[in-house]
């Protein structure tokens, strides 16, 4: 089964491993770039599947001349199977007013250091390129306006309808395979961030769920050595606003694990058992 994913792709695999933040030591001399030093992840989702993926960020810049670009991905494979991304142009001209119904992009920063944002693939994820199920963008910055060691906001969100297979707050079977699917999960990146991560999910009243969400994580092997389980699971914190029925989980030093996502599952519809 597909994930619904993002992951930080600014840098390759082999400087990813040389600039990954230590379990201890002062992570600005870990990393000789930027690093997010909280990052915010909110998911809200429809009773008809349609969603809407909010993220934001304290971007910390250690060096303004190498934080020229950052690059997000977003793979929706686990969304409904007539869910594909529209040309990104397209999304971005997407009216705010349109969220949830129609494809759509949309960001802001700090000063406005963000000028621009592109499609654009490294060499990693070009033979992702033609997959209308998985996107790559690159935010351009405006080195000029950045002062080594200040931390600014970014906000950015994508609009996707049919984001999870539901219909009427139950399963859609037929929008994707009950037999293969079987739980809904959403993760987030642990590349580059360094001290603090918060996940929510919002689900509009009249989903009907069999399994209530839950935060999951799983060591990296250079810190599971030393500690008796590999994989955590949190209760999340629920709470109740009428119109939408929230539960979120925090986590301190996320770069000691390899995954971090939100899991739950939701029933069949009433005429399946």
């Amino acid at each position: 089964m597909g994930i619904i994913s993002e992951l930080d792709a600014a840098t390759n695999i082999w400087q990813k491993i040389f600039r990954h933040f230590k379990r201890y030591g002062n992570k600005e001399k870990q990393c000789d770039d930027y690093y997010y030093e909280e990052y915010n992840k909110k998911i809200f989702v429809k009773t008809n599947g349609n969603g809407l993926i909010v993220s934001s960020c304290n971007l910390k810049v250690i060096d303004p001349l190498k934080t020229d670009g950052l690059i997000r991905t977003i793979d929706i494979h686990d969304a409904k199977l007539t869910s594909c991304f529209e040309p990104f142009e397209k999304m971005r001209a997407t009216s705010m007013e349109k969220i949830f119904s129609e494809y759509g992009f949309w960001y802001k920063s700090d000063n406005d250091i963000i000028t621009d944002v592109e499609e654009f693939y490294e060499k990693s994820d070009l033979h992702k390129k033609d997959d209308p199920k998985f996107i790559s963008i690159r935010f351009i910055v405006d080195t000029t306006k950045l002062e080594k060691n200040r931390i600014y906001k970014i906000v950015y969100a994508f609009s996707v309808p049919g984001l999870y297979p539901i219909k009427d707050g139950r399963f859609d079977d037929s929008s994707q395979d009950r037999k293969s699917y079987e739980d809904f999960r959403s993760y987030v990146s642990t590349g580059h961030i360094g001290h603090h991560l918060r996940f929510a999910a919002y689900f509009e009243s009249g989903i009907e769920f069999k399994e209530k969400p839950s935060g999951n994580l799983k060591l990296s092997s250079s810190v599971k050595k030393n500690k008796k389980n590999s994989i955590k699971e949190y209760n999340c914190i629920f709470k109740d606003n009428i119109f939408y029925k929230k539960y979120h989980f925090e986590v301190d030093n996320p770069q000691d694990y390899t995954e971090i996502y939100l899991k739950w599952n939701i029933k069949n519809k009433l005429s399946q058992k």
